[in-house]
């Protein structure tokens, strides 16, 4: 008798603490799903910020464009100020005319001594193939350069004013290319597949836990640099 009563006893301990496990994991799920929630909503309303400043630059350098046109038959000594702010707004020189004379602001001054070489303006005006890789680099994205690079590649502070509040917090750009260059190390130069868990991120060095802790993860993870399980198990892209 007094054995069945210890195992009756053992039987309730078992089913008062399993709850009590079950109920714990759910709140974690829930909180995790919470967090991707708003990142989610984050995400979408810096979307939304980005497309109607889009659309109003294309606007206003469409309603330019249509003045230009408009005054398309007179002619003057200086450039249309609608030309320059179309200029101004997409970063482009556009030629005007003078008289008869169509005119450039990067015409040297050899072609204009000389407007029948055009052999000569070419030339100058010609870029070299080195030239030309810096130009191509200088429009890539940080994530385009990294693609096509071998080396590690900082985070730079643009980059982390992209990502939105909600998602890196109060994290400081130098503790998350801390946390970059030690991934990187152990993904590419290591050249390691198996995602990394917390404890063992947290052997070589890395804090990832906590909320600021998993914002330097969630930074990386906004910027496509990472991907992160559900059981925050991390691996660079």
């Amino acid at each position: 008798m007094k054995r069945i009563r210890m195992i009756n006893v053992k039987m309730c301990f078992s089913m008062q603490t399993n709850p009590s496990q079950m109920l714990q994991k759910i709140a974690d799920v829930k909180k995790e799903f919470s967090s991707i929630v708003q990142e989610a909503a984050a995400i979408q309303e810096a979307q939304k910020e980005a497309v109607v400043q889009f659309q109003s630059q294309l606007m206003a350098a469409c309603q330019l464009l249509q003045k230009i046109q408009e005054q398309g038959s007179l002619q003057s000594e200086e450039k249309p100020e609608e030309l320059v702010k179309l200029e101004e707004l997409l970063g482009v020189t556009f030629p005007h005319r003078q008289g008869d004379t169509v005119v450039t602001d990067s015409e040297p001054e050899a072609s204009q001594s000389n407007p029948g070489n055009t052999d000569l303006t070419f030339t100058l005006n010609a870029k070299s193939p080195e030239e030309e890789k810096i130009d191509v680099k200088e429009t890539l994205s940080p994530l385009e350069k990294r693609s096509q690079s071998s080396e590690f590649i900082e985070l730079s502070a643009e980059e982390l004013e992209s990502v939105p509040a909600l998602v890196k917090g109060r994290v400081k750009l130098t503790d998350v290319n801390m946390v970059y260059r030690v991934l990187w190390r152990h993904f590419k130069e290591e050249d390691n597949s198996n995602p990394l868990g917390p404890s063992e991120m947290y052997k070589m060095g890395l804090k990832v836990s906590g909320t600021t802790g998993e914002a330097k993860l969630k930074v990386l993870r906004a910027l496509k640099l990472c991907t992160i399980s559900n059981k925050m198990e991390v691996k660079l892209v």
